[in-house]
């Protein structure tokens, strides 16, 4: 999943990493991190990919942590 999100997003330089706690309940938690500039969001081709990924991914558009 994480590899298919990443290729959906090639376009803004995507950065995979695992979480700092790997696997909770059973599931394995990825990050995938990218960056937009405050100027440019928000991004409508963007905005459409994140809307079009299934509802177990969660997406956070202003983390308080990188951790």
């Amino acid at each position: 999943d994480a590899r298919m999100i990443a290729d959906k997003l090639s376009k803004y330089t995507p950065r995979i990493f695992p979480a700092f706690i790997k696997t909770v309940k059973g599931e394995t938690h990825i990050h995938i991190l990218i960056k937009v500039p405050s100027a440019d969001w928000p991004d409508k081709e963007l905005s459409a990919i994140l809307l079009s990924l299934p509802p177990n991914i969660k997406i956070d558009t202003s983390p308080q942590s990188l951790l």
